[in-house]
């Protein structure tokens, strides 16, 4: 039996439900798959794989302000702080050992591909981030000389986005597709595209559904500004249902707080929009369920914020700037109302989208993609 080992990335949950998702696939063709996460990624695997499937690693420690999730300290203290970086590739380089893989699958993990090259083993990278352009220009060369060294010791890389011009991480992808257009396969949504149905607008019984997803330091903060949103919107009248997190559960002001559901697509398609934190998968979901949404990314998270940026690009929603969550609700308030009501013009755009990830393939995509780089 073929062995796949997948170390995923734990900061919020989308890197675990793609991996969780190729890695079904996988058990389902008779291969033998191990996993590895940190922080909100080990919860998501051990519930879609099972606790035997999912080893704990050492997670990386990230940098809050008054204003969130400081990514530009993160990402300097993870890289530079040598003693911590040995930690993980050595942590990493014992688990691969004693798996003893056939082939390994990093999901934006460096240490991953770092131990896979140091064992001979033949790597695939799963990303949506090609470098980063969260620091000042000195330290972007720098980074994304790392990234291209890390990053090019996958002999495949795939990019779970949609090709150009319709990328979503357009900032994270585009710009850097030169360092390794040879290796590049765009997969789309990683997932079965055959679960994704779109409901016919007349018959849709949600105006809204807000997702609450954000990593685990800033998701109070996140949950704060949202009741103080449901709150204005219960006023237009409009049918919220708000899901995501188990400590929003039960009823607030007429609306239905669900807490986590293990598919969140029941809801996403029987709804006029979606509110969304801006994470790539979330908004890939939303496009193949046929849904316009509205994005309101984390504080200084720029990938989110990118996202967003190309949700208006692409005129399939509406970016929702944090300081107007926090610092003029109403303006907020107005954006959803705008979208709902105009729904049926954001739909069409959102479809036209729709039909070039079908084109990706998704997860059969990403497999056929695997096994061109090893007879798995």
């Amino acid at each position: 039996m073929k062995r796949v080992y997948i170390g995923v990335s734990g900061v919020g949950r989308g890197h675990a439900m793609r991996s969780s998702r190729l890695a079904r696939r996988l058990i389902d063709l008779g291969i033998d798959v191990l996993t590895s996460s940190y922080g909100d990624g080990v919860e998501v695997l051990k519930k879609y794989l099972g606790e035997e499937r999912v080893h704990q690693v050492y997670g990386y420690d990230y940098a809050w302000s008054d204003k969130g999730l400081d990514w530009g300290a993160t990402i300097v203290y993870s890289l530079f702080s040598g003693r911590l970086a040995i930690k993980r590739i050595v942590e990493e380089v014992e688990c691969i050992k004693e798996f003893s893989p056939d082939l390994v699958i990093s999901d934006s993990r460096p240490s991953t591909l770092v131990a896979s090259s140091y064992l001979g083993i033949p790597s695939v990278l799963i990303t949506n981030q090609l470098s980063i352009f969260t620091l000042n220009w000195m330290s972007r060369r720098v980074v994304s000389k790392l990234f291209n060294k890390i990053w090019g010791l996958a002999e495949k890389i795939l990019v779970t986005d949609l090709p150009p011009p319709y990328t979503i991480s357009y900032g994270t992808i585009v710009p850097f597709l030169h360092m390794f257009r040879e290796r590049v396969v765009f997969t789309g949504l990683l997932d079965d595209l055959t679960r994704y149905s779109v409901m016919p607008i007349g018959q849709r019984d949600i105006d809204l559904t807000i997702v609450v997803s954000a990593p685990s330091g800033d998701r109070v903060r996140y949950m704060v500004s949202i009741l103080r949103l449901v709150k204005r919107l219960r006023g237009r009248g409009l049918k919220i249902v708000v899901i995501g997190d188990s400590r929003l559960k039960g009823a607030y002001d007429g609306v239905k707080m669900l807490g986590w559901v293990p598919d969140a697509l029941e809801y996403i398609r029987r709804s006029r929009a979606v509110f969304l934190r801006g994470g790539q998968t979330a908004i890939l979901e939303s496009i193949m369920s046929g849904v316009p949404m509205l994005v309101s990314p984390a504080p200084r998270q720029t990938e989110q914020e990118n996202n967003g940026l190309s949700v208006e690009r692409l005129d399939i929603g509406r970016l929702v700037p944090y300081q107007t969550m926090s610092l003029d609700p109403d303006l907020a308030v107005g954006m959803v109302v705008d979208l709902v009501n105009n729904v049926d013009e954001y739909v069409s755009r959102v479809l036209d989208i729709r039909d070039v990830a079908l084109e990706t393939g998704g997860i059969e995509g990403a497999i056929n993609a695997l096994i061109e780089t090893i007879s798995i």
